[in-house]
């Protein structure tokens, strides 16, 4: 019992530094590998269950699969919040010299 999504489908996580498009690059690809993770552990846990595995030999399996949700459910909110901080860098680029961050926010 395999899913052709999760044969070959891979996430390729980088590090987020240096500024916002970073960042976001990086909570999208943490985002999908939890997210790929979780239906890997679904898939598996149903063939497990489907030949007979329980109880203490499939636990991890499914801490796991929660531990994942919760992980994806952080990157979502992570992801949310960045994309509102994309109107402060779109605000910047359509105002070319108005100055730099303080002197603008000094209101």
């Amino acid at each position: 019992m395999t899913s052709p999504e999760l044969e070959s489908g891979t996430t390729a996580v980088t590090v987020g530094e240096g500024g916002l498009g970073a960042y976001i690059q990086f909570a999208q690809g943490m985002h999908d590998a939890c997210q790929q993770g979780f239906d890997a552990c679904e898939v598996t846990l149903a063939d497990m269950q489907s030949r007979g595995w329980f109880g203490e030999k499939t636990a991890g399996l499914e801490r796991g699969q929660e531990a994942l949700a919760t992980a994806r459910g952080a990157f979502t909110e992570m992801l949310e919040a960045l994309e509102q901080a994309k109107a402060v860098a779109e605000a910047y680029a359509a105002n070319v010299g108005a100055g730099d961050r303080e002197s603008v926010t000094n209101l």
